[in-house]
C-alpha cells in the first residue's frame, strides 16, 4: 500500500492525549505476592486519542478530511497504509538524545535515545521532517558537521566520508507513521452558545503507530 506522506495539521492535536505502549502480562506468585513481569513487545507502540476536550470545528474537519483520503483516497481504489501524526511531547532530536547505527556501505539509521541510569532504549525514527536534519560527526572527540543526505521517509541517512571509530548523531524533527485504530470517525456536535461556534467531540477517533 501506499504511505500518505502527509502530517495531519496541528490544531487537531489539541487536548489529546499519547504516547508508547507497551504489552506486558504480570505473573503474582501465591506465596510471597512478587510480581513477575513477562514482556510480550519487543518495541512500544505510540497510540494518541482525540477524547479530551472539544475540537473547533475546522479542527474536527481536518480529521474527517484525513479519514475520508486515507479510508479511500488512494490511487487505483482503496485506503493509504497510514500518514504522519507530530507528537508533540517528543518530537525534536538533539546531539544528547539522538545516535545513529549503522545499517550497510555508508547508511545510517537515525535513533532517539531514551536513557535511564547505565541503561538506554534506542527507538528507530522512521519519518523525519525534511530540512531540519543536521548530521554531527564526533571523530577523536572533534564534533564537526557531517556531509550527508537523510531520507526522510525512512529516517535513513547516507553519509560521505567515514572512517573507523567516527560516530554520529542529529539535529531534526521528526514523526510518527499512523493509521486510525477504528473503521469508525465518530463525532458529537456541541455549540457554545450560538451556532457560529460549532464544536466537536472526536471521542471515538485513535491513531496508531504502523511498525
Amino acid at each position: 500500500m501506499t504511505f500518505l506522506e502527509a502530517r495531519i495539521p496541528t490544531g487537531v492535536r489539541r487536548g489529546t492525549s499519547g504516547g508508547p505502549t507497551a504489552l506486558r502480562r504480570k505473573v503474582y506468585t501465591e506465596s510471597g505476592g512478587l510480581v513477575q513481569q513477562v514482556f510480550l513487545r519487543s518495541a512500544p507502540i505510540q497510540r494518541y486519542r482525540f477524547d479530551f476536550g472539544n475540537k473547533l470545528l475546522e479542527d474536527a474537519e481536518a480529521v474527517r478530511d484525513f479519514f475520508y483520503v486515507v479510508m479511500f483516497g488512494a490511487p487505483g481504489g482503496g485506503g493509504y497504509e497510514g500518514f504522519r501524526a507530530r507528537d508533540w511531547n517528543d518530537y525534536e532530536l538533539k546531539q544528547t538524545n539522538s545516535r545513529l547505527v549503522f545499517i550497510t556501505g555508508s547508511t545510517w539509521q537515525i535513533h532517539r535515545v531514551y536513557t535511564a541510569g547505565p541503561a538506554e532504549y534506542l527507538r528507530r525514527v522512521k519519518k523525519t521532517e525534511a530540512g531540519t536534519e543536521v548530521i554531527y560527526r564526533t571523530r577523536a572527540a572533534v564534533v564537526t558537521v557531517a556531509t550527508a543526505t537523510v531520507d526522510e521517509d525512512t529516517g535513513i541517512a547516507t553519509i560521505s566520508g567515514h572512517v573507523g571509530g567516527d560516530t554520529y548523531t542529529c539535529e531534526a524533527f521528526f514523526d510518527v507513521p499512523v493509521t486510525f485504530v477504528s473503521d469508525d470517525a465518530l463525532a458529537s456536535v456541541a455549540l457554545d452558545g450560538n451556532v457560529e461556534q460549532i464544536l466537536q467531540s472526536l471521542g471515538e477517533i485513535e491513531l496508531e503507530e504502523l511498525p
